[in-house]
């Protein structure tokens, strides 16, 4: 129709209009999984929680080709055969969101689950579903509309095996799915591409990972005496959402100070390191190539 070649036309020239993030599945800070790997309902790509119930599953990183053109996007495939369901979710911040607006989901996705489809969690004040997809094995865009009614803190946005209830999952039922997006108005428009460095960005608000490479490492190194704290403050790439809970990862090595009572406190903007200095000397701390720490302030 007129009017929706109008309304498609204005939203995409309206800028920035995808409510969701790493919607093209570009990044992958928490590694690299372009191998399958066992489903533990848990954030897999940046910003996208993979999640099951009942059966066994497993979720992938992998590259596709959908009309001639290379994407990424997420795979995820049960492992066995139960009343269940398989999907993905991603938080979104109602601070982004207007009540009494109007909103379209929008996607490609391919699976052979015959209830896969699109959910939202409380964007119009209760949990709904979309319409079941085609579900017959080949690649397909999809959209769905929705009015938006809610005053909740966070809305989830849901690609899933499901139908109000846990439904018949069997081994070898898969979903994949690559351009998510969420956008104001009636009429799904064309996918919205950033440019790696920004969606990095707007990833790392949520979530981000020091990993050591070589020399490229964070370190502790100077003189230090026993008994006292040496520190060491870091500035988070972005501002964080909330301030963030920070893991140390991997087995961490150093010299005159104890690895173990390694701590650390964050705000937003910057984190501090702390150790304890266990005898007077040269002090040094690191963690081993592939390890060091990661700060989440996910929803």
């Amino acid at each position: 129709l007129a009017a929706d070649i109008v309304a498609g036309d204005t939203a995409a020239r309206a800028g920035r209009k995808n409510l969701i993030i790493n919607g093209s599945m570009q990044i992958s800070q928490r590694g690299d999984y372009t191998s399958a790997t066992t489903l533990s309902n848990t954030y897999f790509l940046d910003r996208h929680f993979a999640e099951k119930a009942v059966v066994t599953a497993t979720v992938q990183h992998t590259d596709v080709t959908i009309n001639g053109v290379n994407k990424q996007a997420m795979r995820i495939a049960a492992t066995s055969t139960a009343t269940g369901y398989i999907g993905s979710r991603q938080p979104i911040e109602f601070i982004n969101l207007r009540v009494g607006e109007t909103y379209t989901f929008s996607c490609w996705v391919r699976s052979n689950n015959p209830n896969t489809r699109f959910r939202h969690n409380n964007m119009g004040g209760v949990t709904a579903d979309s319409p079941a997809f085609t579900n017959d094995g080949n690649w397909e865009k999809v959209s769905w509309t929705v009015d938006s009614t809610s005053t909740v803190t966070t809305v989830h946005i849901y690609v899933l095996a499901y139908n109000g209830a846990n439904v018949a999952v069997t081994t070898g039922d898969y979903i994949e799915f690559t351009e998510l997006q969420l956008e104001l108005g009636s009429v799904a428009t064309d996918f919205e591409h950033r440019s790696y460095g920004e969606e990095l960005a707007l990833c790392q608000r949520f979530y981000y990972s020091n990993i050591t490479n070589g020399n490229n490492r964070i370190q502790i190194d100077q003189y230090v005496y026993a008994g006292i704290y040496p520190v060491l403050n870091l500035t988070h790439p972005v501002t964080m959402r909330v301030d963030p809970t920070i893991t140390k990862i991997g087995v961490w090595s150093g010299g005159n100070i104890t690895p173990s009572t390694t701590s650390f406190v964050a705000n937003t903007t910057s984190l501090r390191l702390q150790v304890d200095a266990s005898a007077t000397g040269r002090g040094y701390l690191y963690p081993p190539d592939g390890e060091g720490f990661s700060c989440d302030a996910e929803l």
